[in-house]
């Protein structure tokens, strides 16, 4: 199992997380949010950055509300879902379904002021808070 920290990235490939290690980030950004599916883990905020093994990172794609930053992401139903923050944007749900290369608007009930900090799937079911 590999973990990452995010902006002083780092990896840790024991299974109880005790040793980390820095890796390179592709971008100067925080990331604010990272989550793992089929041999991917995909990372976002303004930008999104995409690897295979948790220590060599690519960028990937730019977030459509980069002003707003991405801080929950999760994967399912063959779908990366990602939600924002704040800021006077309509849209606060985004979804791609390359790995995070490109990111599409959805309608949602979350209105302007509202922060998404956390998105998982599970049950055939995305949930926010």
């Amino acid at each position: 199992m590999i973990s990452s920290l995010i902006r002083a990235f780092g990896s840790s490939s024991n299974k109880t997380a005790t040793t980390w290690n820095l890796v390179t980030s592709p971008t100067p950004e925080n990331i604010f949010t990272v989550a793992y599916y089929n041999n991917t883990f995909v990372g976002a905020t303004n930008s999104s950055i995409r690897s295979s093994d948790g220590v060599t990172w690519q960028l990937t794609g730019q977030n459509p509300a980069a002003a707003l930053g991405f801080y929950g992401l999760a994967y399912g139903a063959g779908l990366w879902v990602a939600g924002t923050h704040g800021g006077s944007s309509t849209y606060r749900i985004f979804t791609s379904s390359d790995n995070g290369v490109t990111w599409s608007p959805r309608s949602s009930p979350f209105v302007s002021g509202d922060y998404i900090f956390g998105i998982a799937y599970g049950n055939g079911v995305f949930v926010a808070q």
